[in-house]
């Protein structure tokens, strides 16, 4: 079985991936732009606080983030991938909501 590292290090070329996704209302629309501004003005802060932080190399996880960063992603946390080569991707939700995926059928 392959490593989160050995996956994600051919995809990811850059140490930091910042997903935005959001679902069309007003309410969540602006909500999640604020938070969009927010984590791209301060995903370095985040970077540079999670690498203090001295998750073990060639793991993931979700860990919560300080009170002064804590308002920029929907829960609070953040998940962080630590490689195998020391490099670090993060990944910041700023909205998530209920919704389904329905592959489609071959009709029979």
């Amino acid at each position: 079985m392959k490593t989160w590292a050995e996956i994600l290090s051919p995809i990811i070329g850059l140490p930091t991936l910042i997903l935005h996704l959001w679902r069309t209302t007003s309410r969540s629309k602006s909500e999640y732009l604020s938070r969009k501004h927010a984590s791209l003005a301060q995903y370095q802060e985040v970077m540079d606080w999670v690498k203090t932080q001295n998750l073990l190399l060639d793991t993931a996880q979700e860990i919560p983030l300080p009170p002064h960063l804590a308002q920029i992603t929907q829960r609070g946390t953040v998940l962080v991938l630590h490689g195998a080569d020391s490099r670090y991707c993060i990944l910041m939700k700023t909205w998530i909501f209920f919704g389904s995926l329905v592959p489609s059928m071959p009709n029979t």
